[in-house]
C-alpha cells in the first residue's frame, strides 16, 4: 500500500504539468481525493482477488467415518484365521470364503487372511475421485482390463491383486496424485468398485503414501446408494513405499492387506460393480484444488509399478488370469490429452504367468 501512495503522489504532481491550475487547499485537497479513489479501487480489486482464489480453492472439509463393530481378530499365531467360521470372517473384516473349492481361489483368499492381525477402523475422505474409462488411450488409466464376453450368462464374482507400492520418484512433478489398484466394473459404465493404494504430493510438498477404497456407482438416486458414505475415495490407513499389497473385490466388499506390517482395512457399502469387467490400474485421479491445486493434479512419477496374480473368478468357479488368450482384454495407457495423439505418460506392458504386468512411466507432463 505504501508504494500505491508514492504512486498517487507522484500522479498528483502531474497536475501541475498539464497546467491543472489550483490553490492553496484546492490543491490539497484534489490530491487527496485522487490518493483516497486509487487505494479504494486497489483494496477492492485485492478483495474480489482473494475472494474468488477462496471460492475456488477452500480447504475441504474431509469426513472421517468410524466402521460400525469393528472388532480386532486374534493374531494368526493363536488362532489360524483361515479355519474361522463364516460368520467370524464377516465379523473381522475378512473378504467372504470363495464359494468354491478350486485351489487358485482357495489360496489367494488363505494369503489374504493368514497373517492380517491388525485391522484399520476408520474410513477418511482423500479429496481425490477415480472414474471410469471408455477408450483405450485417456487421461487417467494406465493397465489391463479383461473382459466377460458371455455378459450376463456369465459374470466376475471375485477378483485378486498383488503389487508393491511404488516410490515417489525425487524428481516428481508437485502437487501430484497417483493410484494403483484393482477393482470390477467402470469400462463404459460408471459402476467401479476398487480397493488399491495412493502414492501423492500435496500442495505443502508432503508425500503421502496410503491404501483407500471407493464405490463410483454409489451416486444419489441410484439403487443400494449410501447416503452415509457418498462418492470420492476414502483413506484407510498409511503404508510405506515398497510395501507388499494384496486386494481383492467381492461385488461391494473392498479389502486390502499391508503383507509387510500386516495391517489390513475393509468395507462394503453402496451398489455392486459392472460385472463385465475386471481391472488392474495405475491411475492419475480426479483430485480437489485445495489439496492439490487443481482438479485433474499431474501423474505423480513413480517407481515401475508391477502388478502379479491380477486374477478373476467366474460364476462357475473358473480362474482367470488377466490377459488370458480365452477372454477378450484391453490395455489402457495415458496421455497427455486422452487422445492417440497426446504424448504417452505411461502405459502398461504385456502380460504374462501368473497375471504379471508392468506399468512404465514414459514422460513428464
Amino acid at each position: 500500500m505504501t508504494s500505491i501512495a508514492i504512486l498517487c503522489l507522484t500522479l498528483s504532481k502531474r497536475f501541475n504539468l498539464i497546467k491543472i491550475r489550483t490553490i492553496g487547499s484546492s490543491k490539497l485537497f484534489l490530491q487527496s481525493l485522487l490518493i483516497l479513489f486509487v487505494l479504494t479501487f486497489f483494496a477492492h480489486f485485492t478483495v474480489i482477488q482473494q475472494f474468488a482464489q477462496v471460492s475456488l480453492t477452500t480447504k475441504p472439509t474431509l469426513k472421517t467415518i468410524t466402521i460400525p463393530n469393528c472388532v480386532q481378530p486374534p493374531d494368526d499365531a493363536i488362532v489360524d484365521h483361515a479355519t474361522l467360521s463364516n460368520s467370524d470372517i464377516q465379523k473381522y473384516g475378512y473378504p467372504p470364503r470363495p464359494p468354491f473349492t478350486d485351489k487358485a481361489t482357495q489360496a489367494q483368499w488363505v494369503s489374504f487372511v493368514k497373517g492380517a492381525n491388525h485391522r484399520s477402523c476408520t474410513l477418511t475422505e482423500t479429496g481425490i475421485t477415480a472414474s471410469s474409462q471408455p477408450s483405450i488411450y485417456n487421461s487417467k488409466w494406465a493397465g489391463w482390463s479383461q473382459k466377460m464376453p458371455n455378459f450376463p450368462n456369465n459374470a466376475w464374482q471375485y477378483v485378486f491383486a498383488n503389487w508393491h507400492a511404488p516410490a515417489i520418484a525425487w524428481d516428481s512433478v508437485w502437487p501430484s496424485a497417483s493410484v494403483d489398484w484393482v477393482g470390477l466394473g467402470g469400462v463404459n459404465n460408471q459402476f467401479l468398485v476398487q480397493v488399491g493404494t495412493l502414492q501423492n504430493i500435496d500442495t505443502f510438498n508432503n508425500h503421502i503414501y496410503g491404501t483407500f477404497v471407493e464405490n463410483t456407482g454409489n451416486i444419489f438416486g441410484v439403487p443400494g446408494y449410501d447416503s452415509w458414505h457418498g462418492t470420492g475415495a476414502y483413506w484407510l490407513y498409511g503404508i510405506g513405499s515398497g510395501d507388499s499389497i494384496s486386494a481383492v473385490v467381492v461385488g461391494n466388499y473392498m479389502g486390502i492387506k499391508d503383507n509387510t506390517t500386516n495391517m489390513y482395512g475393509s468395507a462394503q457399502y453402496g451398489p455392486g460393480p459392472a460385472q463385465n469387467t475386471f481391472e488392474c490400474m495405475h491411475e492419475r485421479p480426479l483430485t480437489d484444488p485445495w489439496l492439490y491445486g487443481s482438479t485433474q493434479a499431474p501423474l505423480t512419477k513413480t517407481a515401475t509399478v508391477q502388478f502379479y496374480n491380477c486374477e478373476g473368478q467366474d460364476d462357475y468357479g473358473n480362474w482367470y488370469q488377466v490377459g488370458d488368450n480365452s477372454f477378450d482384454y484391453t490395455p489402457f495407457g495415458i496421455t497427455s490429452n486422452g487422445q492417440p495423439s497426446g504424448t504417452l505418460i505411461a502405459n502398461p506392458s504385456v502380460t504374462w504367468y501368473y497375471g504379471q504386468f508392468y506399468v512404465w512411466w514414459q514422460a513428464s507432463e
